[in-house]
């Protein structure tokens, strides 16, 4: 129901905010958050991380994934999918938004680095 939904929601967002891992929606905090899923990226992910400098598609890749965080891959995910990790991440915080970065783009990888 739609009650039941909105008092999970509550209970999840209390509970981030709580462990201080709720979104910041400032220009800092958000940076910083990119950047160092940028740098898990490049060290776990680093056939895809190299390919995409060679071809000039860093800055492009980097935009995409600042977006992909942000909104939490909504994008990207199912529904069931998404609300596992808003579940996760409203116990964890942002290390569940870098792990699950790190393992769509490597479970993409062979059809990341085919493209032109």
């Amino acid at each position: 129901s739609e009650s039941g939904v909105f008092g999970i929601c509550h209970a999840m967002l209390t509970a981030s905010k709580r462990n201080n891992w709720y979104f910041r929606t400032d220009y800092f905090n958000s940076y910083v958050r990119i950047k160092t899923f940028l740098s898990i990226f490049e060290d776990n992910v680093s056939t895809i991380a190299q390919s995409l400098r060679n071809k000039n598609y860093a800055a492009e890749f980097d935009n995409l994934m600042g977006d992909a965080i942000s909104s939490m891959f909504v994008e990207y995910l199912s529904g069931e999918c998404y609300l596992r990790i808003i579940d996760c991440f409203s116990v964890e915080g942002y290390k569940v938004l870098f792990r699950v970065g790190v393992t769509l783009l490597n479970h993409a990888q062979s059809q990341l680095l085919a493209c032109d």
